[in-house]
């Protein structure tokens, strides 16, 4: 029996009023159960529905979730690019504005350098009107020189007319003298005398004296003379010709580059007439070529020093001004045995290489000035005659020798007295001037010019 029947059963047990009350209770119990049970079932299937639907809601969730996640990833990226391109932005304004004082310090400095430009063009422009009104100046006071040009002009005219006139007629000539005498003839000489009131001392020395032509001459001058002659039989002739003169010392030695002793070639004259006055001259410690008719014939052995020595020595003193060297072709070797001593005017012989002399010998004037100018011997002057011809002439500071002479050469440490020399050579010789020889080659490419 069902719980349903067994109340009623009960309540009919208790009475009718009850059992009414009861009744309506339980169909009210029985209506609250039913709307429960309604509310309960709708729950049911709500939460049944939910369960079914959990696993679609789970992946939409899921799918959201992804999605939230894939933009908040994006975001995160977008960030920090925003985030390194403002740093890098915010670095680069840093540097901009570190670099703000050093660029206004440029632009200053360029505005200044600017300014002094634009000054400088400006005084420029004023520098070259300047110019522009000077020309102009020029150009009329040219054009009154011109005018006053015409009138000298025809007064040199008639000045150079009137000298010529005066030199045709009125102007003394220069007067020539034949002479047979020595000293008087030899324009070396006479430079040598004419040096003699400007040199620092009165002392010469005569180096291949021979028969003491030059000694006399330089002694009659006033100078204090050494000489020098290696041959025997000359210099026997020397010290009788000079003894007795206080101012004159001799030595019976050859000079050189070396001390001790050389042979001395000797010469003979084997021309039918003896053409040659005195071969003795021709003696030398060099073998070298000789004129048809002269010949080395012997030879001797003579004492030989260098100049160097005879000063370590005492034998001459060391204020020497004056050396004339003539050792027919061993002149360079005494240049060298003169070692650091210096003098002020040095005199040595040359040959042109067309002489018979030359042959077999460095003794060419190119050689003489390289050795001389080693020793500080920057000015020379050369002094030659031509072979076959009477007449001297000069030229200074040039190497090359004219084809065919032969001479000496002046050597000098000072040029103020060089340029004494040079005038008094220009006074009494004729003046030598050297130019080029115009080639086919040369005279083309002057037309092409």
């Amino acid at each position: 029996m069902g719980i349903r029947e067994s109340v009623k059963q009960l309540l009919r047990m208790c009475g009718h009023a009850a059992v009414s009350t009861v009744h309506e209770r339980l169909n009210v119990i029985e209506a609250e159960l039913q709307d429960g049970l309604k509310t309960h079932t709708a729950l049911l299937q709500s939460n049944i529905h939910l369960v079914q639907a959990a696993p679609a809601l789970r992946s939409e969730i899921r799918e959201a979730v992804s999605t939230v996640r894939d933009q908040l990833n994006v975001i995160e990226a977008e960030f920090r690019d925003g985030l390194n391109t403002h740093t890098a932005l915010l670095q680069t304004s840093i540097h901009l504005v570190q670099a703000v004082p050093a660029l206004h310090s440029e632009i200053r400095d360029g505005n200044a350098l600017l300014a002094e430009e634009i000054r400088t063009n400006c005084a420029q422009r004023s520098e070259v009107q300047a110019i522009r009104d000077g020309l102009q100046d020029l150009k009329q006071h040219l054009q009154r020189l011109e005018t006053k040009f015409g009138a000298v002009h025809a007064s040199v005219e008639h000045l150079a007319a009137q000298t010529n006139d005066f030199l045709a007629h009125q102007a003394v000539r220069q007067v020539s003298i034949e002479t047979s005498d020595y000293a008087s003839a030899n324009p070396e000489l006479g430079l040598m005398a004419f040096l003699y009131s400007y040199l620092p001392t009165r002392k010469a020395i005569d180096i291949g004296a021979n028969i003491g032509e030059v000694s006399d001459y330089l002694l009659r001058t006033g100078y204090e003379v050494y000489a020098f002659e290696p041959y025997p039989q000359s210099y026997t002739r020397l010290t009788d010709r000079l003894k007795g003169r206080p101012e004159f010392h001799s030595f019976p030695m050859a000079i050189s580059s070396t001390s001790g002793e050389a042979s001395l070639h000797l010469v003979a004259d084997l021309t039918p007439d003896r053409t040659y006055d005195d071969p003795s001259i021709f003696h030398s410690l060099a073998v070298h070529g000789l004129p048809q008719g002269l010949s080395y014939q012997d030879t001797i052995r003579v004492p030989v020093q260098t100049l160097a020595s005879l000063h370590r020595e005492g034998a001459v003193p060391p204020d020497v001004s004056l050396v004339k060297i003539d050792t027919e072709g061993h002149d360079l070797e005494v240049i060298r045995g003169m070692k650091d001593h210096r003098y002020p005017v040095v005199s040595v012989e040359f040959w042109d290489a067309q002489l018979w002399f030359a042959e077999g010998s460095l003794y060419r004037l190119d050689d003489m000035v390289r050795e001389m100018h080693q020793r500080g011997y920057l000015w020379f002057i050369v002094i030659y005659q031509i072979v076959g011809q009477d007449s001297h002439a000069f030229f200074c500071n040039h190497d090359v020798s004219v084809p065919g002479s032969w001479g000496n050469v002046f050597f000098f440490r000072d040029r103020d007295t060089f340029a004494q020399a040079q005038q008094w050579c220009a006074a009494v010789l004729p003046r030598t001037h050297f130019k080029a020889v115009p080639t086919t080659r040369t005279a083309h490419n002057a037309v092409d010019l």
